[in-house]
């Protein structure tokens, strides 16, 4: 049986992970399990539940690190984040351990370098999901040292060939696609009817929903910036939920649209709130090569209004009404919002379901698992 090392450490590699990317990872795992063995590293032991019939490598960071992380933050000197922390522990375990692996899946650019070094006769796989890597030119070409460079879209894989001249890619490319979980794909309509039930949600009322996290990047200012214009032209009631993120007030008005925020949600909830919402907006001002979350919108038949930035646009189709040109401008969220409200129930429906038939025939995990079981095999 082949063996398989993730080599992925910034959290936990969890099924019900309120991050995306770890709930994908997870996903890939459970797929895997019955023909490999697969090691994934942990930094939670006792692990409560491991993902069956793979095996968590359990490490800690020294106490000594911990104390002087606490200290140097406390004081405000030179700031010590876990991050570098837990980078620093898997490297020293890698390095004294010397296991073989057959394969090593790694989704950090900066890794992958390391990884050719201390595995030289693995597969390095390079799993890119942090899109900036490939624009920092201090780990850029580390991508020739790993043997495939998987990657959701060909937008992103186009856009490393840019950043890359003069010099070529010479790590093989596959096409390795994104996918929503079945959570995503279900209905828990008691729980839709307690959630409308507990927010005093009435059939008829346009719910918007954004998912994301308070970081600038994901572009919650610009959508509460454009709900209160969209609030000022309106006399009609509108709801916004607000996922993720630090919750403020719990609820609030402006105007005739109500905002309830419902902070971080585990999937099943999550996937539930999606399903109480028609439209999904997703902000994003930098560049995304496939977002999990618009998947997960689609899935639950939420039509979005999302930026057109980084693959985006591979994603939803060149002829798509509702991607958002210049998304850091306000006005054009305001406008994509009222045209979005002007669309009748069937209209919104049908922009939903061709949508979802597009989406749901790429981003497929089948898909995903084929193309990684082909690697494996060569």
């Amino acid at each position: 049986m082949k063996r398989i090392l993730i080599y992925y450490y910034n959290e936990e590699i969890e099924t019900d992970s309120t991050t995306s990317v770890t709930r994908l990872v997870a996903s890939l795992i459970k797929s895997l399990k019955h023909n490999y063995e697969i090691n994934y590293l942990s930094f939670k032991a006792p692990f409560p539940t491991p993902l069956s019939n793979a095996k968590p490598v359990f490490l800690q960071i020294p106490k000594l690190k911990r104390a002087q992380r606490k200290i140097n933050n406390a004081l405000r000197l030179k700031r010590i984040h876990w991050h570098q922390l837990k980078k620093n522990t898997v490297k020293k375990y890698v390095q004294k351990n010397k296991e073989n692996y057959d394969a090593v899946l790694v989704l950090g650019l900066d890794d992958v370098k390391d990884l050719r070094n201390y595995f030289p006769a693995s597969k390095i796989l390079y799993w890119i999901h942090n899109i900036s890597a490939i624009c920092k030119r201090e780990y850029l070409y580390n991508v020739n040292d790993a043997d495939y460079f998987l990657s959701p879209s060909r937008t992103t894989y186009k856009l490393l060939l840019q950043q890359l001249q003069p010099q070529p890619l010479t790590a093989e490319f596959r096409f390795f696609p994104n996918w929503c979980e079945d959570v995503f794909k279900q209905t828990n309509q008691s729980l839709v009817e307690e959630i409308k039930k507990k927010h005093s949600i009435p059939a008829g009322v346009p719910v918007f929903i954004f998912s994301g996290s308070d970081l600038k990047l994901k572009g919650r200012f610009i959508i509460e910036k454009a709900m209160k214009l969209v609030a000022a032209k309106t006399n009609k009631e509108i709801i916004f939920l607000f996922a993720g993120g630090r919750i403020k007030r719990d609820e609030y008005r402006e105007g005739c649209v109500r905002v309830i925020n419902v902070g971080l949600l585990s999937p099943n909830v999550l996937a539930a709130y999606y399903q109480v919402a028609h439209f999904g907006c997703f902000a994003s001002l930098g560049y995304d090569h496939c977002p999990l979350t618009l998947l997960e919108m689609v899935n639950c038949n939420i039509m979005p209004i999302a930026s057109n930035v980084g693959s985006v646009k591979e994603m939803l189709g060149e002829d798509y009404n509702f991607l958002v040109e210049e998304p850091h401008a306000v006005p054009n969220w305001v406008s994509a919002m009222q045209k979005a409200l002007a669309l009748n129930i069937e209209e919104r429906k049908q922009n939903v379901a061709s949508l979802k038939t597009r989406i749901t025939t790429t981003c497929d995990k089948n898909i995903a698992v084929k193309v990684f079981e082909e690697i494996m095999a060569e």
